[in-house]
């Protein structure tokens, strides 16, 4: 145990050495950790972080580098194991997103007992200690917008179902809440839950309609855009179902250009990792802390006003 320990304290003592030499060098270490390295918002949001960085190391006259350690099926199996392999990397900071799977706490008061910046997005670990920073968005809001969207194009006394996700996180449950106060009980036919997936989600969206006898259901809000990452297979026309959705990756627009859906809500993935990183160099290079610990975004509409500019960032986000 007293072995242990000794050798915990040296790996502690001996990165710190690193890390203080980086900053007399100029040089600094950021690693960004998303769920999975197939998730496009977050690859949105290491865009984020790469641009930002790009512009405060000609900023400041520093070498900024950052990396990508989210969880696959080659380098970093999971997010544990990314974060092993970051720490024993000397990065000086992380970017994370958390996943409602894996208990991180402990390798997460390593970084800190280590002295190594924290910045959370989306989700955070409520049993840790403070982190420097947590981005998140405005779930309620999200909620909110979309029952309003869908307001608009309801018929009198229509009703809608909304799908949402098994187990849903406090993420999940913040947007239905923020649905349910805007939309009124009474519109809403039933909730569906489904897995995560794209054929999850198509099955439960013909199951709902198939059992619809009477005809209820006259529009459908997604809570994220499961049943959009693919080809629509709808038990309806193209225009006849409204259709009201959370965006989370490019593949979704496939659906408004066939006329399935026609009004999305998404939030600024690319901005929470410049935020990210503007922060972490702040701290890290310039000794300054965040006015907060705690960072939230507003929700954005997406419609025919906007689409096609946030069409070409998400373009330049994902290349």
């Amino acid at each position: 145990m007293k072995q242990t320990l000794l050798i915990g304290i040296f790996i502690i003592s001996t990165l710190n050495t690193f890390s203080q030499n980086n900053e007399l060098l100029g040089t600094f270490k950021i690693v960004f950790i998303g769920e999975t390295i197939e998730n496009t918002k977050h690859k949105a949001v290491f865009s984020g972080i790469t641009h930002k960085a790009e512009h405060l190391a000609k900023a400041y006259s520093i070498d900024i580098e950052c990396l990508e350690y989210s969880p696959n099926t080659v380098y970093f199996k999971n997010q544990t194991d990314a974060l092993s392999k970051a720490f024993f990397s000397n990065a000086d900071a992380i970017i994370i997103c958390p996943n409602s799977v894996e208990n991180i706490s402990p390798i997460l008061d390593l970084y800190q007992e280590s002295n190594k910046e924290i910045v959370f997005i989306e989700n955070t670990i409520p049993d840790l200690s403070e982190a420097l920073l947590s981005i998140s968005s405005d779930e309620y809001k999200a909620g909110a917008l979309m029952a309003q969207a869908m307001l608009k194009k309801l018929p009198t006394k229509g009703r809608v179902a909304i799908l949402t996700k098994e187990n849903p996180s406090q993420i999940y449950q913040e947007r239905l809440n923020g649905l349910k106060d805007a939309l009124g009980y009474k519109r809403i036919e039933k909730i569906v839950f489904t897995n995560s997936s794209y054929h999850s989600a198509i099955e439960k969206i013909q199951e709902t309609m198939h059992a619809d006898e009477n005809n209820l259901i006259k529009g459908w809000i997604f809570l994220d855009d499961w049943a959009l990452r693919g080809l629509p297979k709808f038990p309806w026309q193209a225009g006849e179902m409204p259709i009201v959705s959370m965006q989370s990756s490019p593949i979704s627009y496939l659906s408004y250009d066939l006329n399935f859906v026609k009004t999305f809500i998404i939030h600024p993935y690319f901005q929470w990792g410049a935020i990210s990183c503007e922060t972490l160099i702040n701290k890290i290079f310039n000794n300054k802390l965040p006015e907060s610990n705690e960072f939230k975004t507003q929700p954005i509409i997406v419609n025919w006003e906007n689409i096609h500019a946030l069409r070409r960032e998400w373009e330049s986000w994902l290349n």
